[in-house]
């Protein structure tokens, strides 16, 4: 993802994610994106709205341009255009192989997740914002403990996506 300006991804950029060789099979694909809705979704989109978080429909697909077909990145695409300056969460759980393996959070994940980044100069730092984002996320029924991979971004403002222009033009 491209960050623009500095203050957020572009509000149509594509969300990715590396899992290995990840089953699609039970997700939400172009000819399903009514899966991205159910309750036992293993890709989950929401905006952040307050402390609330609102399920955002979305469909997946692997890069089927990879020389590797074990090592395709997966796009989870919104089905609408992201609101721009708005925070949103990105969280996968339950995922499986083609083979039917469980798919294990990283090291680092897991110790997010856990809590166990004290100390840690890369990890510590983002710790209560994680633990933020789980508190959340566990509001909104699904439960730490159950999450592959999670992470929240936040959009660019109009002000980034749309001030050198508009400067140009006025």
């Amino acid at each position: 993802m491209v960050v623009a300006g500095g203050d957020g991804y572009g509000v149509g950029t594509p969300i990715m994610a590396y899992l290995g060789d990840v089953d699609l099979s039970a997700m939400a694909t172009e000819g399903h994106p009514e899966r991205s809705m159910a309750d036992d979704a293993a890709a989950l989109l929401f905006e952040v709205q307050g402390e609330r978080l609102v399920r955002v429909p979305y469909f997946v697909e692997l890069d089927s341009q990879a020389a590797n077909p074990a090592r395709r990145l997966l796009f989870l695409r919104p089905l609408v255009i992201l609101k721009e300056a708005t925070r949103y969460v990105v969280a996968f759980r339950g995922l499986r192989t083609a083979a039917g393996a469980a798919v294990a959070p990283s090291a680092a994940f897991e110790r997010l997740r856990a809590g166990t980044t004290m100390g840690d100069a890369a990890l510590g730092p983002r710790q209560a914002r994680f633990n933020s984002m789980f508190a959340q996320l566990e509001a909104a029924g699904v439960p730490r403990q159950s999450l592959t991979l999670a992470w929240d971004f936040n959009t660019a403002s109009s002000d980034t996506l749309h001030g050198p222009l508009l400067q140009m033009r006025d």
